[in-house]
């Protein structure tokens, strides 16, 4: 729309600086808004406002909601799982980070229902 040459170009390598845990959200704003910016000036700050507006909403709304309705977390226990896997593990703690936190989850679930004689013993 914004008759942008390189536009698929930047949108996968946006798509691939989405994955970065810290800065990947504003790489993969500034990669796409350089690009508008040499070739069609006029819809930078178009371009600019969409990209920021729909990378909130799937970063902040739509990826925790679909990832927690997958593994049967809430959405803040997804934020948690990311947070805290970035921080003990970079980049591969953040990537992996929820995952191990359901992996945790669930095993808490079994042990809590042995442990309370809900369930008999193995």
């Amino acid at each position: 729309m914004a008759q942008v040459d390189s536009a698929p170009l930047g949108g996968a390598a946006a798509g691939i600086l989405l994955l970065v845990p810290v800065i990947g959200a504003i790489l993969a704003v500034l990669v796409p808004v350089l690009a508008t910016v040499v070739w069609q000036p006029t819809a930078t700050l178009a371009v600019g406002a969409a990209l920021v507006l729909l990378e909130q909403l799937v970063l902040n709304v739509l990826g925790p909601r679909l990832m927690s309705q997958r593994l049967g977390l809430p959405p803040l226990l997804v934020f948690f799982g990311v947070l805290v896997g970035g921080q003990v593990g970079g980049v591969w703690g953040a990537v992996f980070g929820i995952p191990e936190l359901a992996a945790l989850l669930a095993c808490a679930d079994h042990f809590r229902l042995r442990w309370s004689c809900e369930q008999p013993p193995l």
